[in-house]
């Protein structure tokens, strides 16, 4: 069995393994169709949502709960998106 002289070193090892994607900016066009879709939802819909996590892209699916536009902040049951990391969002029904 080998020795391991440094606890959590493979761990840390494989951390550093992690590719992380670059944020993308987006356009005008593309800034200003998001801002309008935001504009447009209502709380209960059901969105898919883009946006840029820490190592790179995700897409989530839920409910929302409220768009706040002063904190630029969409929420969802459980979590709240930066509308500066938002890429994109498909409205997938309404309740």
């Amino acid at each position: 069995m080998p020795f391991a002289a440094l606890t959590g070193y493979y761990e840390l090892v494989r951390k550093q393994e992690i590719t992380v994607e670059p944020k993308c900016e987006l356009t005008e066009e593309k800034a200003l169709e998001l801002s309008h879709k935001l504009e447009g939802l209502k709380r209960g819909d059901l969105v898919r949502v883009t946006y840029y996590d820490t190592y790179g892209y995700r897409s989530r699916t839920g409910i929302l709960d409220e768009v706040l536009p002063a904190f630029k902040l969409l929420k969802l049951r459980d979590i709240a998106i930066d509308f500066g990391d938002i890429q994109g969002i498909e409205l997938r029904g309404r309740a």
